[in-house]
């Protein structure tokens, strides 16, 4: 394994793709993504997952919405590579950061979109705070349902962060 500056690159070539693209532009989808039939995309909300190139194509181009880089990091290894990076989706003067890793195939000798996945850094506290609600709006037929109106939130938490304000909470919170 090695560090990647070519794989950096193609991330940061996917981000202008992305910022450029818009909807039916599958010439921009095609200079990006992988030819192999495989490619999964996971965006920031639950709904967000996106399988197989013909899935891909018809997810691709959101016009007004950019992606603006970080500090990407990418190392390969044979003909994978992966990157990590903190960018932030643009619309207009309104910034979001999120979190993203991908993986890249070689293709033809240039680094190809194989997968990516796309979060929002959400404090945990907040998160089992809504755990119930965002539940809901999770489609039933991607995922079986829970029911959590019986459930107290320290039910839902792990034996670590049922204590709440604990130092494992503090950390985690320090590192975002």
């Amino acid at each position: 394994m090695r560090e990647s500056p070519e794989a950096r690159e193609a991330l940061l070539r996917f981000y202008e793709a992305f910022t450029k693209a818009v909807p039916g532009d599958t010439e921009t989808f095609d200079s990006v993504f992988t030819s192999q039939g495989q490619l999964l995309i996971v965006g920031t909300a639950y709904h967000e997952w996106v399988a197989g190139r013909e899935g891909g194509k018809q997810a691709w181009g959101m016009e007004g919405i950019g992606l603006e880089a970080g500090e990407p990091v990418a190392w390969e290894a044979g003909d994978v590579a992966w990157a990590a990076d903190r960018p932030s989706f643009v619309a207009g003067d309104a910034r979001m950061p999120i979190r993203l890793t991908a993986v890249f195939l070689s293709e033809d000798g240039a680094w190809k979109l194989q997968h990516g996945h796309f979060s929002v850094g959400v404090p945990d506290d907040l998160a089992f705070e809504n755990a119930l609600e965002w539940s809901r709006t999770a489609r039933p037929t991607d995922r079986p349902q829970l029911d959590l109106s019986t459930r107290r939130r320290s039910e839902l938490r792990g034996p670590s962060v049922r204590a709440g304000r604990g130092s494992r909470a503090r950390s985690s919170s320090a590192n975002r």
